[in-house]
């Protein structure tokens, strides 16, 4: 998502498209393009085929959250992993494998990938939201590791001076999302199919945004937010909402067809959003700062990939976005994960395949502001 990604690395990532070869140690001559930066197992892939090799595989392994794996800095790459202990076999039962609850399955951190090298930023901790200035935020675990069978409660902490500081308490998997300034914007898992979305400006300084809904992007003045809000009396089809970060007044709406929807891109000119309407089928959206829609395209998507992807990236200069997902039914360890590269100008997308086994793939962006 290039616009999205700090000044300093967006001269340097804001190209037609990025290319290498296929990651995880892949000998082959086989390089994959994205129109946007992007890892694969261990690999970061840049502008012209430049790439950094991670020391671990960015990836959330904690279930129930959706906040940022790999962010893209002016110090390098700041990204999620999990160090795990014990692989589980989903074909046979945990007591077979010797598996009982409390058992330690691994833990998570985040790391930081940059020219002094590879170094843990906070352990125990998940999903790292970077601003604009540097300030890292991240998921704290009371409970460092994880336990088979055992839920999990996390707050949210800014590190400052690489000491973190819980600004919230720590019900549930507190998970951040991204900056919108000085402001931090957060998820709280619950029953619904979307999760409770929070504001904070500070240690107990939080409000409630929607008691329901996804973050979609953030105004280029940082003073509004794009939500999508499930409306049951839609069967849950998503309303596009633009709240005042001031005080949370609705300042605009618009009704969609899609049921899932993937981080977009807010500039000056438009606002371009990605969703899936239906399997099989992805809707890109835009629309002006009043959620008046401009133009709606829709992509064919192969019936063999996941539904929906993984994650969604938004090139708004390059008037394109780029897709992670990967072959329904295939699972670790021997996943088969796509990249699509999709031109909203050609209204077409093009297939990458990444090496078979690669652990997990997505996208080098931020949607902070």
């Amino acid at each position: 998502m290039c616009r999205i990604l700090p000044v300093l690395l967006a001269a340097a990532l804001a190209v037609p498209a990025c290319a290498g070869r296929a990651a995880d140690g892949d000998d082959r001559d086989v390089t994959v393009s994205s129109v946007v930066p992007y890892f694969a197992g261990r690999t970061a892939v840049f502008s012209g085929g430049t790439a950094r090799t991670l020391d671990q595989v960015p990836r959330p392994r904690l279930r129930g959250i959706s906040g940022p794996v790999a962010v893209g800095t002016a110090g390098g790459i700041v990204y999620s992993t999990f160090h795990e202990k014990i692989r589980l076999d989903p074909l046979r039962t945990a007591e077979e494998q010797g598996v009982r609850a409390g058992t330690v399955l691994g833990h998570p951190s985040v790391r930081v990938s940059g020219e002094s090298g590879d170094r843990v930023l906070a352990d125990g901790a998940f999903a790292p939201a970077v601003s604009a200035t540097g300030r890292v935020a991240v998921g704290l675990l009371d409970d460092p590791v994880q336990r088979f069978g055992r839920e999990y409660d996390a707050a949210v902490a800014v590190l400052d001076n690489g000491a973190p500081t819980r600004w919230t308490d720590s019900g549930g998997l507190r998970t951040p999302v991204a900056w919108v300034g000085d402001a931090l914007l957060y998820a709280v898992p619950t029953q619904a199919r979307l999760p409770e979305l929070w504001t904070a400006t500070g240690p107990g300084d939080s409000r409630q945004l929607v008691p329901a809904g996804s973050f979609v992007a953030a105004s280029p003045d940082r003073q509004r937010v794009l939500v999508a809000v499930p409306e049951p009396e839609r069967d849950g089809r998503l309303t596009f909402t633009v709240l005042s970060l001031a005080d949370g007044r609705v300042l605009a709406r618009f009704a969609t067809e899609l049921w899932w929807v993937g981080l977009g891109s807010w500039t000056a000119r438009q606002i371009v959003a990605v969703g899936a309407p239906e399997p099989g089928t992805l809707t890109a959206l835009a629309l002006d700062g009043d959620l008046r829609l401009h133009r709606e395209v829709d992509f064919d998507v192969p019936a063999e990939l996941a539904a929906p992807p993984n994650e969604v990236s938004v090139a708004p200069e390059q008037k394109s976005f780029g897709v992670a997902t990967f072959v329904a039914g295939t699972t670790t360890p021997n996943p088969s994960w796509v990249l699509l590269s999709c031109s909203l100008a050609d209204e077409a997308c093009r297939r990458a395949d990444l090496r078979q086994g690669t652990e997990y793939a997505g996208f080098v962006s931020n949607p902070s502001t």
